[in-house]
């Protein structure tokens, strides 16, 4: 079954068929539906890699991520995913690897590969931007966009949240609850933005209030043992502030 072949079955341009195959927002949503459905009764498969032969766009979006199981990385996957299917894009994901190797470039280069119409990016916390992979995608690659990292790059987009806020509105909940000893649980180096942020929201609210402010920090995101002699202290707090969902 080839385009011109489904559009006679369906009385419509070949153009149209093409159209609804690619996702075109432009087409009615009755013409779409009309054509994916006889697609799917007829069997018919787009050949993307033919597509993007002639020149057109692949319709793929590359998405790098350093895990799937992490709560926020799992939701945010499964959100982008589902967007973009309803606008007529296929997601293709790689992984970062989860070390200090310098190979990240191989994952990205391989889903460029596919000639991916963008390229979504989770970003590892620590790593030198300027001087590997972002650096060349800015200049040769597809649009990028970095999500909860904020990439200090021209030509690359970010999608983050205010970090510096939210931690301030946990402050400023806790004071209004009566609390006036709050600890802040940070990580052993700020490193990423989301971390320098959180903490700085911390140490802004704890400015000008009536309150009792400590820090300790953790070796990684899941050790709460730095907190443990600080809950058994005669003094100790009456809450805390993570800087991460996994500490504990």
């Amino acid at each position: 079954m080839t385009q011109r072949q489904l559009a006679e079955v369906l009385g419509i341009s070949q153009q149209t068929v093409s159209k609804a195959l690619r996702g075109d927002p432009r087409l009615a949503d009755e013409t779409r539906r009309k054509v994916l459905d006889a697609a799917r009764a007829t069997g018919y498969q787009v050949n993307r890699m033919a597509s993007t032969l002639r020149g057109e766009r692949s319709r793929i979006i590359g998405m790098l991520t350093p895990t799937y199981r992490g709560i926020y990385v799992g939701a945010f996957v499964e959100s982008a995913m589902n967007a973009l299917n309803q606008r007529g894009y296929k997601v293709m994901l790689g992984p970062w690897q989860m070390s200090d190797r310098e190979d990240d470039g191989v994952e990205a280069e391989a889903l460029l590969s596919y000639n991916v119409d963008g390229l979504v990016v989770y970003p590892r916390a620590v790593l030198p931007w300027a001087e590997t992979v972002y650096a060349s995608l800015a200049q040769t690659g597809p649009p990028v966009v970095s999500i909860d990292r904020i990439i200090d790059l021209d030509g690359i987009g970010s999608v983050t949240t205010d970090n510096a806020m939210g931690t301030a509105q946990v402050i400023e909940l806790l004071f209004s609850l009566g609390h006036r000893h709050v600890v802040y649980m940070g990580p052993p180096k700020y490193q990423s933005s989301p971390e320098i942020e959180r903490a700085d929201g911390y140490r802004r609210a704890a400015e000008g209030r009536q309150m009792r402010f400590e820090e300790i920090v953790c070796s990684d995101q899941h050790d709460s043992e730095p907190l443990k002699p600080v809950l058994l202290r005669a003094d100790r707090p009456t809450a805390v502030c993570c800087f991460s969902d996994y500490v504990g």
